[in-house]
Parts: C-alpha cells; structure tokens; sequence
C-alpha cells in the first residue's frame, strides 16, 4: 500500500467512540510519556534566554571591532531559533534542545565558529563545549546550564539585517546560501511547512506525541542507529494528519498504523508531505534517485516538504526496516514462551493489530506502549564500549561512535551464522575509572545453526574499530585518551556488564598504512580476508536456555 497522493482519503467526522478512545490515549500518553516539568520549562527558557543575550553580545563585539556606529548594535544581526521537538511545541521531554544561529551578511559562518564560540565557552554556566565547524552540518553542541544544546548556523548573505518576522516557508531566502547554511536551516523550515500543511495543529501534536512515547518505548527512536528519529515521525503523523483532516488522535493512531504497516517501502515510494518541484539552485543537494544512483539505496525515504527535498532517513538500514516491518508480539496479559521475537517483531504490523483490538475492546492503549525488553529477547550480544578522559571530547567521541554502530550492524550481517542483528538504542553509563567518562552500547543478535565462534565475530567488530579510529583521526580531533572496545557477551555477561567498571584491557586499533582505512572497501577487504583465512575456535558461542516470559 501507498498513498502517493495527497488529497484526503477520509472526511469522516469524530464518532462517539473516537472521542471516547482519543481521551483515553492521551491519558495513558500522560501517565506513560515523559515530560517536561513546569521547573524544567522555565530553566529551559531561562537557558535560550541566555544564547539570546549572548547573540546581542556578539554583534556588538563585531560592532565594536568594525567602529561601526551604535544603531548597527540596535539591528538584528543574529537571530535565535529553536528548531527540532521543541521548535514545533511538541512537549515530549527531550535531551538536548537544538536551535539554529540565522545572521546576516555582518556575520559570516568563520566569525561565528570562532568568536561566538569563544564567547559561549567562557560564559558563565556552560561547559563541555566544542565545536565541529567542517561537519555536515557544522555544529557547537555545549552544556548550558545543564541543558545539551546543539547549534547549527545559517548565514544570510543577501540580508543586511534579520527580520523580526522572518518567513521560514519562503524559498526565496535560499538565494546564495552555501550548502552548510541550507542544511543548517532545513528542521525549522520544515517545521514551519509541515504546520502549515496539517488541517489541526492540535491534533497533529496530541498523535504525534502519542507516536514519539511509543516508538521510544519500542526502541525503534534514533536516527543515529538507523531507526527514525523525531523529524521522520513527525513527516509520517503529518502525512495521516493530511489524509484524514477532521480526525482525532485515536483514528490517527490507527491510520498511522494500517498506512505504514502496508506501505510499499523502496526509493521508488517515498512519503511525501507535497509534490516535490525542482530547484535548479538546490539540485545537487536533493533526494533525486532519478539522477543520483546512491539515492536508489535509502530504503524507506521519508521527503522534507521545503528544498531542498531532502530524504531524512538515509540512515535507516536494511536490518532497522526489517525491525519496523515484520510482525511483533505484544504481551496481552497473558503468559507465553517466548519464541525469538526479534526474529518475528514487525512493530507497525504489531501497533496495528493492538490498536485494532483496542477498537474492538479487546485491549487497553497501554498494551500499545508495552516497553520492549531488549535484554530478555536475546541470548547473544556485541557490547561496543567508548571512553574519554575529557568531558567535551568524550561527548564529540560517543556522537561519533554511535553514528557508526549502523556500520557495526552492517559488518556482522557479512558474518555467518547470525540470521538477525538488533541495536539497543538505550545506551548506559557504566561506573568507570575515576579518569575516563564511559559510555556503553549493546547489539543483539539471534544465532543461526551451531557453527558460529567469538572468533568470527572479531574482524568484523576490528573493521568497525578501524573505521571509526580512523575517522576521527582524519578529521582532526581524536586523542590519545580515547578509547573503543568491542566484544562478545552472553547474556548473563551482559547483565554485569551494563553497571560493572570499564577496564579497556584492549587497546586502540592500530591503523597500519597497508589498511585503506578511507573507504568502505578497506573495512570489507579486512572482512573479506577474513572469510577465507578465518579458522575455528574450538568451542562455539555457548546457548543459554530459553527463558519464559511472563506478563
């Protein structure tokens, strides 16, 4: 199934049951979802406050250097925006806030990376500051007043100064923007069209909430691992929105779920929120599969709805997909063996189906946010372990690495006898060394057969340790201190392994120059190689029984 077009294909009207169940949902979201307390809101703003004051600090210190007159200072130069959950007022708590610096043609994209963040980190309650000025998307991500913050920066150039009233939705103010500004600016444009194209902002909000508590409950929330983070869902809850306009949030919840579970996913369907229209200017920058061939790749392409129309889940993998597509099992009260279901767990299908019984009155909406117990679902696991001796770059580490546990999955894939592979996206902080900051990820995976050893999982996991050493030592900011392990683990190793002290008995990959480290290639001659010279170990991975669980 897929709705390509985009006029509604329900005008139904809330009937008495629909308003009954839709109090009930968000009832259940309320007492089941995390929120910001009226505390936590107040310090939040307090801390946006003080990037706004540190914005008018900084143009008056360009102000200053230029000798320029006082009404310059009076100008806006640089205005504060917060993008992302939390810029389109969706109250599910988050951990970090991003927000995006949009200046001027008075403050250019060096000036900003240089002296503004020299100014953020000598301010007064923020610490662990760094910055990534050639990423992506260039980024300074900080601690202010204990809240993470991440800015991106968007550079005006066709602006003398930044409007009060800055409109978001005009394609106009991409007018000579470099690529990293476009990037930067792209979350607050598309919120501010995917606003403009929901029939109800409330209800929009109100399901979208009710979605983002469930995927995080069901461990299918992280665009960095290869799920789908808050800007996808948010593209997926306006596209039901838009298909049933006079909808409330149960009928959406139930919508969302019989829509995607049957959604034909391959670059040649993707979501979209409006038809896509060409901008010569932007092309490059684009999801155009017609024109570039790694776009065919993406498997489930969700489409920005401004330019450039960007696909924002060209992470998810094919593993993540599978995840969200075969079918689950959900607990209804009830005691059942537990077969190996990560192996049969389609959580669209899944939602679907306790979302049906819900209707039918069958089950309760807390059946729908059953928590997924990654643990108890499996008997194996790849346990990635990251260190710093230094909080700001121990924070810039574990960003890394976690961007590329998805190589990880897709590295153990090559090995045999593993028929399936699932990351936690939950992460631990176990206690360490009074030295090093440590954070700890873990992979599942389902064995197939008898014949798989921990030895041939060790070039696969060494593959991954050299790409991402490699990385970071290539653009510039890895150090001594840092430090990644990988290992096997079984199931009760795990249950230690999550609060235990981290020793990192294994030291650091070494990265020998006949290793071309700078390509996919390197990583699958490494796995390659492997595969031929590989020998057994003498005893395989041990089975721990199957475990029953109970509701």
């Amino acid at each position: 199934m897929a709705y390509s077009g985009f006029d509604p294909i329900s005008l139904e009207e809330p009937a008495p049951l629909d308003v009954e169940l839709s109090e009930k949902l968000m009832e259940k979201v309320l007492s089941v979802g995390v929120f910001d307390s009226e505390q936590t809101k107040y310090l939040k703003s307090a801390a946006l406050e003080k990037l706004n004051q540190l914005a008018k600090d900084f143009v008056e210190k360009i102000s200053s250097d230029m000798g320029s007159t006082i009404h310059i200072v009076e100008e806006c130069h640089l205005k504060v925006l917060t993008s992302g959950l939390h810029g389109l007022g969706v109250p599910t708590r988050q951990p970090d806030i991003d927000v995006l610096f949009v200046g001027s043609r008075l403050v250019s994209r060096l000036r900003f990376f240089r002296d503004f963040y020299s100014m953020l980190k000598e301010k007064e309650g923020v610490k662990e500051c760094t910055a990534a000025p050639d990423a992506f998307v260039p980024i300074i991500r900080a601690t202010v007043d204990n809240f993470e913050i991440d800015i991106v920066f968007a550079e005006l150039r066709s602006h003398d100064t930044i409007p009060d009233t800055l409109n978001l939705r005009d394609d106009n103010m991409l007018k000579g923007l470099d690529s990293q500004s476009v990037r930067s600016l792209n979350w607050c444009r598309a919120n501010a069209e995917i606003l403009h194209l929901v029939p109800d902002e409330d209800n929009f909000k109100n399901t979208l909430n009710a979605i983002l508590v469930w995927a995080k409950r069901r461990r299918i929330y992280s665009s960095s691992l290869g799920f789908l983070g808050g800007e996808s869902f948010t593209m997926l809850v306006a596209k039901i929105c838009q298909l049933h306009p006079h909808a409330l949030p149960s009928t959406l919840i139930r919508a969302f779920f019989e829509v995607f579970s049957q959604w034909k996913w391959s670059w040649q369907c993707p979501v979209r929120l409006k038809p896509s229209t060409k901008n010569v200017a932007l092309g490059n920058l684009a999801w155009d599969p017609e024109r570039n061939t790694k776009d065919k790749d993406h498997v489930m392409p969700i489409i920005y709805p401004i330019h450039p129309h960007i696909n924002s889940t060209f992470n998810v993998t094919k593993s993540s997909l599978q995840i969200m597509k075969k079918a689950g099992s959900y607990f209804y009260n009830v005691k059942l063996v537990l077969m190996i279901v990560t192996s049969h767990c389609q959580e669209f299908k899944a939602g679907r189906e306790v979302v049906s019984k819900v209707y039918n009155n069958e089950a309760c909406w807390s059946d729908l946010f059953e928590e997924f117990n990654f643990f108890d679902e499996f008997q194996h696991f790849v346990v990635v372990t990251a260190g710093a001796a230094d909080a700001g770059r121990f924070r810039r580490w574990i960003g890394l690495v976690q961007s590329k546990i998805r190589n990880l999955v897709d590295f153990l894939e090559f090995c045999n006898g593993i028929s399936f592979i699932r990351v936690n996206t939950e992460n631990f902080s176990p206690v360490s060394e009074t030295d090093m900051y440590v954070r700890r990820w873990f992979l599942g995976f389902v064995k197939e057969g008898s014949q798989l050893h921990v030895k041939d999982l060790k070039p696969h996991m060494e593959a991954y340790k050299i790409r991402t050493v490699g990385l970071a030592r290539r653009i510039g900011f890895f150090t001594r201190d840092m430090k990644l392990e990988t290992v096997y683990a079984d199931r009760q190793e795990v249950k230690d392994m999550k609060e235990e002290k981290a020793n990192f008995a294994t030291p650091i990959p070494v990265l020998l120059n006949r290793v071309p480290i700078s390509s996919d290639q390197g990583c699958r001659e490494i796995m390659s190689s492997s595969k031929t010279t590989r020998q057994r170990d003498e005893s395989a991975l041990p089975i721990p029984p199957k475990v029953r669980k109970t509701e």
